[in-house]
């Protein structure tokens, strides 16, 4: 038996229940978890934004313990640190062969490949994204886990699964941020703090914060922003464009809200040429009016990228040998943690905006 937060109905606050656990089939494993951060992607859920059946277990950014091994399960061992990954990868297709492993089509609907591995007495339980981190235990399958060196702490760790390892890869692998570079980070949350540590860490000369709250932007400037700017300022275009090279507007700006008012002033602060790099996800029913005239003379490409685009196997050891080498903050971005049944109230603290990154702590 487990204790685990689950969702029954998305204007409900979630309940602390035990739950149960079938037997491992080939390729799983059973997880003791250590530590789930709280997503906006989970926040979204409840929001109806991103879809996802109930009853269902939240939390996607999570590490833990390997506690059993279940068959055809060879490398990896009952004690081994593991991070789970929400965007799991087979490794033999074309995509994941060419190094896009996070387009793989084993991650297309992990969701739908969980339905059936835990239960609140006979009802079966979903594991969100394949992963469910808001459980003391949860199985994962082979394809969606990385071993991970014992010494890195388990807490800090599981913030590399989702928000670290997105925004990072967003600035570094998608827009491809170079030394001197201007960017534009608009939505300061976990996901856009770490856009803007992967301009850091490329060399970007000028760094904007873009957020409607001042607490988010200072933390903005902890993590490396050279500038910050409320988003209610009626002037924000001109006055961040202003900050550019001419005037003309920075080489690559971030979307880390999902919002369609959002995309818009990331693509009209961006100078030709330049990234326009949606990060956050906006409702599946959002469209924008798109005028290629415009595209075509200006040469500003609008580009997706999800979990920032790369594959988890390769990038995580990376990213912890950059937080051991001290060269990434993930010390700074837990703001708060919280014991399982205080779960509700980090929720309500991710909704306020309280903080950089909260973190259910097993």
């Amino acid at each position: 038996m487990a204790h685990a937060a689950i969702v029954y109905k998305y204007d409900e606050p979630m309940k602390i229940e035990e739950v149960t656990y079938r037997d491992l089939r080939e390729g799983e494993v059973l997880v003791k978890m250590a530590a789930c951060g709280v997503c906006h992607s989970d926040l979204s859920v409840l929001n109806m934004v991103i879809p996802c059946p109930t009853p269902v277990i939240l939390g996607h950014e999570a590490a833990g313990v390997v506690e059993e091994v279940g068959p055809g399960v060879s490398d990896i061992v009952k004690g081994d640190h593991v991070i789970g990954i929400w965007k799991p990868s087979c490794g033999t297709c074309r995509l994941c062969r060419s190094g896009k492993g996070h387009l793989c089509e084993l991650g297309a609907n992990a969701t739908m490949t969980a339905m059936d591995r835990c239960k609140v007495g006979d009802t079966p339980v979903i594991e969100f994204l394949a992963v469910g981190g808001f459980s003391e235990y949860t199985i994962l399958t082979t394809t969606s886990l990385v071993k991970i060196d014992k010494s890195m702490p388990l807490d800090k760790a599981a913030l590399l699964g989702c928000a670290v390892i997105t925004g990072f890869g967003a600035a570094v692998n998608k827009a491809s941020v170079q030394k001197g570079d201007s960017v534009a980070v608009f939505g300061c949350g976990g996901v856009g703090l770490n856009v803007i540590q992967g301009a850091v860490h490329n060399g970007a000369e000028t760094i904007i914060a873009v957020d409607l709250d001042e607490n988010k932007l200072e933390f903005a400037k902890t993590f490396g922003a050279t500038h910050t700017m409320n988003a209610g300022n009626e002037n924000l275009i001109k006055e961040l464009k202003a900050l550019t090279v001419e005037k003309m507007g920075v080489d690559s700006s971030f979307d880390a809200v999902g919002h369609l008012g959002v995309i818009e002033q990331a693509a009209a602060v961006t100078c030709k040429g330049g990234n326009v790099v949606m990060v956050g996800v906006p409702k599946m029913t959002d469209k924008f009016d798109f005028h290629p005239f415009g595209e075509i003379f200006t040469e500003k490409p609008f580009m997706g990228t999800v979990a920032g685009s790369c594959t988890c196997r390769d990038a995580l050891p990376e990213l912890i040998g950059l937080y051991q080498n001290g060269e990434l903050k993930l010390d700074e971005l837990v703001t708060k943690t919280y014991p399982l049944n205080d779960i509700n109230e980090a929720f309500d603290d991710i909704r306020s905006g309280k903080n950089a990154r909260g973190v259910i702590v097993f």
